[in-house]
């Protein structure tokens, strides 16, 4: 392993809690880590409006975005350095075979989020949209046919895990902890993939880089970086694959587990 000199980290439930907030001792180990000279990129299922609301704006400008798990990578001053849309004829395919048969259907065109008639205030809070970001914008859901998109969120519809099967192969379909909100993006768009963009633009690779996270959806990264570290919230399977095992999400000792470990000292406990 080369000396690592870029760390990716999950945000919802690794870098921030439930609450969508860091501990201040936690942003002042990143920013420290910044002014060292590591590269820093914090990757996420939300747009990059909804990270205003968890990073101050000292550190938001020199951090990485990876949103929208993979489908866009934003440069430390906000630039799109890379995104993927989901293909029309997927995107014909996927609301022919939803039939109407769901309770919300709402999606994403570069940063505008647009919804059906059926988004309310209430699923809006249960899914854990801020109330810092824009409300969204009503639209039909025939829109769909015609319209550049990079993410598209279903709620409650029929039959997730068949419908994740029939399109294995052209979409990325990932299931969110509540069971009920289907997040998805082109097939071709995972954190791995805007993980390689950024190396690339920063003259980096994967055996400088440190990874850190709590879902199957980290698994990508996993699989190609140097040190990986899962939290004590990971799934087994998650876990296994990981280099080390770290503290609870959000949690200050977290960080520190994961900064001794990159500095050669032992106090991550190794899985």
């Amino acid at each position: 392993m080369d000396h690592v000199r870029v760390i990716i980290s999950d945000l919802d439930g690794t870098l921030a809690n439930d609450e969508r907030a860091i501990f201040s001792g936690t942003l002042a180990r990143l920013e420290k880590c910044i002014g060292e000279g590591y590269a820093f990129a914090v990757a996420t299922a939300r747009p990059l409006a909804y990270l205003h609301g968890v990073f101050p704006s000292h550190l938001f400008d020199r951090i990485w975005k990876i949103c929208h798990n993979g489908a866009q990578l934003f440069s430390p001053d906000s630039r799109v350095m890379f995104k993927h849309e989901i293909g029309r004829s997927d995107q014909v395919a996927l609301l022919d075979a939803l039939g109407g048969e769901y309770t919300s259907l709402s999606w994403y065109s570069g940063d505008t989020w647009y919804t059906d008639e059926f988004f309310s205030d209430g699923l809006r809070q249960a899914y854990g949209i801020p109330s810092h970001y824009p409300a969204p914008i009503v639209g039909d859901a025939a829109c769909l046919r015609s319209q550049s998109v990079e993410k598209i969120l279903v709620v409650g519809a029929p039959f997730p895990d068949a419908l994740a099967e029939v399109f294995k192969d052209r979409l990325s379909i990932h299931k969110s902890r509540s069971e009920d909100l289907l997040m998805i993006s082109s097939g071709v768009a995972s954190k791995a993939t805007a993980g390689e963009a950024m190396l690339s633009y920063l003259g980096y690779s994967w055996n400088q880089t440190a990874v850190i996270g709590d879902d199957m959806n980290d698994a990508s990264l996993f699989s190609l970086a140097a040190v990986s570290f899962a939290t004590a919230e990971a799934p087994t399977a998650l876990k296994k694959l990981a280099t080390f095992r770290v503290g609870s999400n959000n949690d200050p000792s977290m960080f520190v587990g994961v900064l001794a470990a990159i500095g050669g000292s032992c106090d991550a406990s190794e899985v």
